[in-house]
């Protein structure tokens, strides 16, 4: 199944990208193995992204 968005927003850490992870998984999103990044229980792609450094 292919989500119906891809919906990408920034984060100012990856410390915040992993608590939206947990905070989409806890409500309702699935895992899709890939770092802050869920499908959400409406089927689109939800991502954190942080560009700063490690």
């Amino acid at each position: 199944m292919h989500p119906l968005h891809h919906l990408s927003f920034g984060v100012a850490d990856l410390a915040l990208a992993g608590r939206c992870c947990d905070a989409a998984l806890a409500n309702g999103g699935r895992d899709t193995c890939h770092a802050a990044f869920v499908i959400g229980p409406a089927g689109h792609a939800i991502e954190a992204v942080c560009k700063a450094p490690g």
